[in-house]
């Protein structure tokens, strides 16, 4: 990573930071680490600005063999050397691409929140969700718009860290496995040349900017997000 996470819960998250770099390209070390860092670790809180290692790390213990299956060949546009790495390194290069996404949206701001015109409803914290992602015939997230009404802010399910990574990782697992349900990215694939009208040909980074911006190709997000991959994602991800 261009620049060592810095990791707040333990000695041993330190030791797991200082060696990361070293051990995303030795998969020995990989094993290793990963062992060390099954000791747990605590949820980020709602805070200001989130801090990145914190997120990173939590990202790290709630993403799962099967959300990393979902990320295909075209995942090596973000991250090059991602099949070249063994699930400790797959793991951390999707929590880290992740953290690039809440940086480049958010700023990783957990009571952030402005009005899509376009969509009608705020988006709100650290990953830009709303309470409508808590509809069933939407994400089904863990937001509680009418309990939230009556919590402080640090305790409102929509500013949670937990929650958001929650629900982030629910959008990722929907939208990868049946991008083909979505209207938007029915659309994107019929104007797509390698797509060919099949939204299931599409890439990782197409899929998710059905919701997700600032993954998309136009606008300041794409620039905002190449600054927050170089600082956050594994060197082996985008160094030429």
């Amino acid at each position: 990573m261009a620049k060592p996470l810095k990791l707040q819960e333990s000695g041993l998250s330190r030791l797991f930071t200082v060696l990361g770099n070293f051990a995303l390209s030795r998969p020995g070390w990989l094993a290793f680490l990963t062992t060390l860092h099954g000791c747990g670790v605590a949820v980020p809180t709602a805070q200001k600005v989130v801090p990145a290692a914190e997120l990173t790390e939590y990202l790290f213990t709630q993403l799962q063999p099967s959300d990393i299956a979902l990320f295909d060949k075209s995942f090596e546009g973000i991250c090059k050397n991602f099949f070249n790495y063994d699930e400790y390194g797959q793991t951390m290069s999707a929590a880290t691409f992740y953290t690039s996404v809440s940086t480049a949206d958010s700023g990783r701001q957990s009571f952030k929140d402005y009005y899509e015109e376009s969509l009608g409803f705020l988006s709100i914290g650290i990953f830009s969700l709303s309470y409508e992602d808590a509809d069933k015939s939407s994400y089904e997230c863990d937001f509680d718009r009418e309990g939230d009404k009556a919590r402080p802010n640090e305790e409102k399910t929509i500013f949670r860290t937990d929650t958001q990574v929650a629900c982030t990782l629910k959008i990722h697992r929907k939208i990868l496995s049946t991008p083909e349900k979505f209207r938007k990215l029915r659309e994107l694939a019929a104007g797509d040349s390698k797509a060919n009208g099949d939204a299931r040909k599409l890439t990782v980074r197409q899929k998710l900017s059905a919701y997700w911006s600032v993954l998309q190709p136009s606008g300041s997000g794409p620039e905002r997000f190449a600054e927050a991959r170089k600082k956050y994602m594994p060197k082996g991800c985008w160094e030429i």
